[in-house]
């Protein structure tokens, strides 16, 4: 039987709720449905984001600067340093979809110790 709070796809034609995927539902059972617009579901979403990126920015503030600890690096440690962060990035990412402003906060505290330890 489908979870009672699993989000599904469906797409509305002649008057009539399509599921994009198969449902584990019984025959004639009784369901209730919540109808999200998309468009209303990015711009939620795109607010949390710039909330996040406000949040974020304000604690990037009360950090010392990064430019006191930095050194030049060659450009095979830049590679090194574009992949991590470019990983880093990804998990933020996901992060922002299933945890809170200061959860992040602390992951990116963590992150950025981290690597001033890297470059002394």
């Amino acid at each position: 039987m489908t979870n009672s709070a699993e989000p599904i796809t469906a797409i509305y034609e002649g008057g009539v709720l399509k599921p994009r995927q198969p449902l584990a539902l019984r025959e004639n059972q009784l369901v209730q449905i919540l109808v999200l617009d998309e468009d209303a579901l990015l711009a939620s979403e795109n607010e949390r984001l710039f909330a996040l990126e406000r949040t974020l920015a304000a604690w990037l503030d009360t950090k010392p600067a990064l430019t006191q600890t930095l050194r030049p690096v060659t450009g095979e440690q830049r590679a090194t340093l574009d992949n991590e962060l470019d990983q880093l990035l990804g998990e933020l990412r996901h992060h922002t979809q299933h945890d809170s402003a200061q959860a992040i906060a602390d992951i990116v505290d963590e992150a950025l110790t981290a690597v001033r330890r890297g470059s002394n």
